[in-house]
């Protein structure tokens, strides 16, 4: 594996979770939650109707089960989504509803995690990501 495979991300500690630094759609900026429970990426309402996401073509419409209760979503595809030096284009994502006091625009799911063996290192707050 060629070191432009692997990119270690330094990551913000919040609670004993990571949160990235991110480009969406190559314009806008977000601090995402990682998330590997979550299966899609995820926005939120608010960031979405900032950004303009929010009308974005609706691929479907389904529940996503949180560890409250269940919330109908909407399931747009991102052109781009970049963390670190990667790159990872049509990733399916949710816009939903998110808690005012996690403080970020969205969490960071399997539908961009999945492209990558991610490591976790919690002594230096630093995500590896490996390329697949």
């Amino acid at each position: 594996m060629s070191s432009s495979e692997i990119d270690r991300i330094p990551a913000l500690r919040y609670r004993g979770l990571f949160i990235v630094q991110c480009k969406i759609n190559t314009t806008f900026n977000a601090r995402l939650l990682v998330d590997t429970g979550a299966s899609l990426t995820t926005l939120g309402v608010d960031f979405a109707s900032f950004s303009g996401l929010s009308q974005s073509p609706i691929i479907r419409t389904e529940p996503v089960i949180t560890a409250q209760s269940v919330v109908a979503s909407s399931i747009i595809q991102l052109t781009a989504l970049q963390v670190g030096g990667h790159i990872v284009e049509n990733v399916e994502t949710a816009i939903m509803p998110l808690p005012p006091q996690l403080r970020v625009q969205g969490l960071l799911g399997a539908s961009f995690l999945a492209h990558f063996r991610v490591t976790f290192e919690y002594d230096t707050g630093t995500i590896i990501l490996h390329r697949l």
